[in-house]
């Protein structure tokens, strides 16, 4: 008696098998790396180009924000205004600080239009106002 693994039918039967599965495994094999592949360079390239892209917005940003800074340190309102309060005595100096503080605000306001800002800060003799909070340090 033959066994079943010697007859022709399974012999057969396995060739066909083994003709198809073979170059099926071999080129899902090829075609899984070259996917991720070409997923893992996609990838890559999206990547820098959000980089390139937040890295655009960023410096548009800091420009934005030294455009309006020059703009506000060379404003002959400020500038007399700090003049007069380096030169003013204590009591008057207080006084014309509050009204200096007053104008920022209504300036901040304006600027602030969009709750992009929480406050802003001078440096020196005055240390910081913040609109959004209401808080004036002198």
């Amino acid at each position: 008696m033959k066994s079943k693994f010697q007859s022709i039918s399974f012999k057969l039967l396995s060739t066909g098998l083994l003709a198809v599965l073979l170059p099926l495994v071999v080129v899902g094999y090829f075609s899984v790396n070259k996917s991720a592949e070409a997923l893992l360079n996609l990838s890559r390239e999206k990547t820098q180009s959000l980089a390139i892209d937040l890295s655009l917005l960023v410096k548009n940003l800091l420009n934005a924000q030294k455009e309006m800074v020059g703009t506000l340190a060379v404003d002959p309102t400020y500038v007399q205004a700090l003049q007069d309060i380096s030169l003013a005595d204590q009591a008057t100096r207080q006084h014309l600080i509050r009204s200096l503080f007053e104008n920022i605000e209504v300036k901040f306001q304006r600027l602030n239009s969009s709750q992009q800002y929480q406050g802003i800060f001078f440096a020196g003799n005055l240390a910081t106002h913040r609109s959004s909070g209401g808080s004036h340090c002198l």
